[in-house]
């Protein structure tokens, strides 16, 4: 008790009051240098950080401004685009960096860089928003892809004409441009894959005539939007069935025409009912074409031998010749009641699906069906 009373008798003396004044400031100077002194063998993103830790937060904001709008190529074959690494998705959050350093996780950086003789780093990760940067690579997709163009036979039965098509699936695209964007690169290039053009038809013989339109049925599809993928793989289907031909009394497997709905053969993912429910499956769509054929080879009489309806109500046919097809499981199979070729012509232009049965004859519709 004497002893603390002497220290405050010391304090009210003026060389007491001296000395404490003094102690104040040095601590307040002690601080101030804490926070205006440079940061001494610290690296953020590569970069060296020289600056005072009151800084930190405005170099941070402007670099993560540069580093976010700085333009990114995205090399999609016939398609070149430019788009900052921010409407890509990509993220840098300042909070992140402003965190790292301050209080005490900042000192234990710096002990353990002076302890090891390394400079410090801190790992200021950036993040990229994956439902973002699909949705700029399907807007890119939609540019860059094209459909295959079918060869067919000129008069003296050679191959002329055709194109391979080209796509990409968004899913690889998305973790490769990812990729990119966090190895601080500024290219990237788009690996898609080559369709193939489809095989034309082969010639019948010359006594096999299509001068009658046996049966037609026609439909509208839309092209836009969230429909482009359905619009596509309608397309694409069209390509494969139309010009197919059917001989007398034979089986018309659709799924054997078609063949299996993948990106390699260029089809595209879209909306499709499944178990009475909407799903994202690839080659959405396809269902239209084979409703459409249904449809014609009902009304001239065909005999349908597999047929499998959707589980839930669909808009563009009536529930008589509503068709669900999926590769390999669910086919639709129709059989030629006529003596005669029966030739498939299907188009997909501006919205409307069209597609006629043709035959050297016009016979009158007969509605047979054999059980599936």
């Amino acid at each position: 008790m004497q002893r603390i009373r002497s220290a405050t008798r010391s304090l009210r003396s003026p060389w007491g009051s001296l000395g404490f004044v003094l102690c104040a400031l040095w601590c307040t100077g002690a601080v101030l240098y804490w926070q205006m002194a440079p940061i001494p063998k610290i690296r953020v993103r590569g970069v060296p950080l020289e600056l005072s830790r009151i800084h930190i937060p405005s170099w941070a904001t402007d670099y993560a401004r540069r580093w976010l709008d700085e333009p990114i190529t995205i090399d999609a074959g016939r398609v070149v685009t430019h788009a900052s690494r921010r409407s890509l998705g990509a993220q840098l959050q300042v909070d992140t960096l402003r965190a790292q350093t301050a209080g005490l996780h900042l000192h234990h950086l710096l002990l353990r860089a002076w302890i090891q003789g390394t400079p410090a780093s801190l790992a200021w990760q950036a993040s990229v928003d994956r439902k973002q940067l699909l949705r700029f690579l399907e807007t890119v997709r939609r540019n860059a892809a094209r459909l295959p163009e079918p060869q067919s036979f000129n008069s003296e039965g050679q191959l002329v004409g055709g194109a391979p098509g080209w796509t990409f699936g968004p899913a690889r695209a998305a973790d490769h441009v990812r990729a990119v964007l966090l190895r601080e690169l500024t290219y990237a290039r788009i690996r898609g894959q080559v369709i193939a053009p489809p095989a034309p038809h082969l010639p019948l013989e010359t006594s096999a005539t299509f001068s009658e339109k046996i049966a037609e049925h026609t439909s509208s599809f839309a092209r836009y939007g969230d429909a482009w993928g359905r619009a596509q793989n309608i397309k694409r289907a069209v390509q494969e069935i139309d010009g197919a031909i059917i001989p007398p009394h034979r089986i018309f497997s659709f799924n054997q025409q078609v063949g299996e709905r993948s990106f390699g053969r260029g089809f595209m993912p879209a909306r499709e009912i499944a178990n009475k429910e909407y799903i994202d499956g690839i080659g959405g769509g396809v269902c239209q074409v084979a409703t459409a054929l249904h449809a014609a080879a009902r009304d001239a009489g065909f005999t349908m031998v597999e047929h499998h309806p959707h589980s839930l109500a669909v808009q563009y046919a009536s529930p008589e010749t509503d068709t669900a097809v999926a590769w390999p499981s669910k086919d639709l199979r129709i059989r030629n009641p006529y003596r005669f070729h029966v030739r498939v012509r299907a188009t997909a232009r501006g919205g409307r699906l069209n597609l006629q049965l043709e035959g050297a004859q016009h016979h009158p519709p007969r509605r047979n069906h054999e059980p599936n």
